[in-house]
């Protein structure tokens, strides 16, 4: 999606007129930017992060992607939730998984082929992949638009 400068200037706008909406349903307050980068549950994730992924940022968030071996590969499961509620308005949440073999390298990260670009409607996602001998990391990456 490629926007124009006044275009993406708007989507901001209009997106952080969303957040204040979310933050004040969330007894959060909207005119301290600060929360945003602010953890209220202690749960590891943001504020900010808790908007995206939909969760309540003032109860711990459980895990939001989990692993199971089974057998010679890796499941991986999620439930790709709906952008809706108070806050949510005309948006959508689109999720990723993304793999690497390299920690150390932050731009190593890799969309994994199959599983790009859902979008999000409270659907239980699992992903199988083989195990490998040489190690295989993967995350979630979860944005709105």
């Amino acid at each position: 999606l490629l926007l124009t400068t006044s275009q993406r200037t708007e989507w901001l706008k209009r997106v952080r007129k969303l957040l204040l909406v979310w933050e004040v349903a969330n007894q959060l307050d909207p005119t301290a930017p600060a929360d945003a980068l602010r953890d209220t549950d202690a749960d590891g994730l943001t504020d900010a992060s808790e908007f995206v992924l939909g969760t309540n940022p003032g109860a711990r968030t459980a895990t939001l992607l989990s692993a199971a071996t089974v057998g010679a590969n890796i499941t991986l499961t999620f439930t790709a939730a709906a952008a809706t509620g108070t806050g949510y308005s005309g948006l959508t949440r689109i999720y990723n998984v993304e793999t690497t073999t390299n920690l150390a390298n932050p731009a190593s990260w890799t969309p994994l082929a199959g599983y790009t670009n859902i979008t999000g409607a409270n659907q239980t996602v699992v992903v199988t992949q083989p195990l490998t001998a040489s190690g295989r990391f993967y995350r979630l990456n979860v944005r709105i638009q």
